[in-house]
């Protein structure tokens, strides 16, 4: 039976509950007890698989930055080694160079370079602007009574497995 299921089943269950008039006994609580523990059971597996998967995520995540740091060493070195064969050909007055297996040439490129931003006229210049809402100080103001057009807090629950 799904977690759903036992949920309906859970809440119908509560709602056949009766009490018997002349002894004031209880009825039906049986069932509402079975499923309570149904219902206990699965979210208990289910959070369990949850926790895997956060596991699984988590140790993803870490070899994820392991490859990372270890393609930005390879590719370092690359660029290294390139800079360092540029500068051997360029001392030896080469401007191509081909082999069986690598065809090597400079190609001319442009780039400009600043020195000093303050300098360069404005129509130079271009600005980029972020625009933000402070959520700390609209959380703030809010609970101090402020009202802040546009913004509202709203509660929230969160289910902490752990």
């Amino acid at each position: 039976m799904t977690l759903y299921e036992i949920k309906e089943e859970y809440v119908a269950a509560l709602a056949a509950v009766t009490v018997d008039e002349e002894t004031g006994e209880i009825e039906g609580l049986e069932a509402v007890d079975e499923l309570a523990a149904a219902l206990d059971e699965k979210a208990d597996a289910i959070a369990c698989y949850i926790k895997d998967e956060k596991a699984l995520a988590e140790a993803l995540k870490a070899e994820e930055a392991a490859l990372a740091a270890r393609r930005k060493a390879h590719e370092k070195k690359a660029a290294g080694l390139q800079d360092y064969l540029g500068a051997m050909l360029t001392a030896a007055g080469k401007d191509k160079l081909e082999t069986a297996r690598a065809k090597l040439s400079f190609r001319r490129s442009e780039a400009v370079i600043v020195d000093n931003l303050d300098t360069i006229p404005a129509e130079y210049r271009r600005e980029k602007v972020t625009v933000e809402a402070d959520k700390t100080a609209i959380k703030a103001a809010i609970k101090d009574g402020v009202i802040v057009e546009g913004a509202r807090l709203e509660e929230r629950r969160s289910l902490q497995i752990k």
